[in-house]
């Protein structure tokens, strides 16, 4: 495998940990800024900067692509990690059609609360 191939591999496996933890616990994913070090640029990209404290990898990363804006692929602007959680999303939905499907009987539970804002 190339050096090239295995480093991006590496910068997909981090951004779709950071979206594999961040999305179950509901929390936001963007913030009014997508600048790198601006308390502001939300929680995925919060993430990121705080698991490079941790190791040289995506620190290296970060320092390399963070702040360098369109025409550059670093698999960490919002619109890849708005397109990671829709392939998720598509192979939950499928999970569930198949899990559906292999079964004689299932069920399903709708609960609601009512917006009073």
């Amino acid at each position: 495998m190339s050096e090239s191939l295995s480093y991006l591999k590496n910068v997909l496996h981090r951004t779709i940990e950071t979206l594999k933890f961040l999305t179950p616990r509901g929390l936001a994913i963007r913030g009014s800024n997508e600048t790198l070090g601006s308390v502001n640029n939300g929680n995925y990209r919060g993430y990121l900067e705080l698991i490079d404290k941790f190791g040289p990898f995506i620190s290296q990363h970060l320092i390399k692509y963070g702040n360098k804006g369109r025409g550059n692929v670093s698999y960490i602007l919002s619109t890849i990690c708005t397109e990671f959680i829709m392939i998720m999303g598509e192979a939950v939905i499928k999970e569930i059609i198949n899990q559906i499907q292999s079964r004689k009987y299932f069920s399903i539970i709708v609960n609601s609360t009512s917006d009073i804002t």
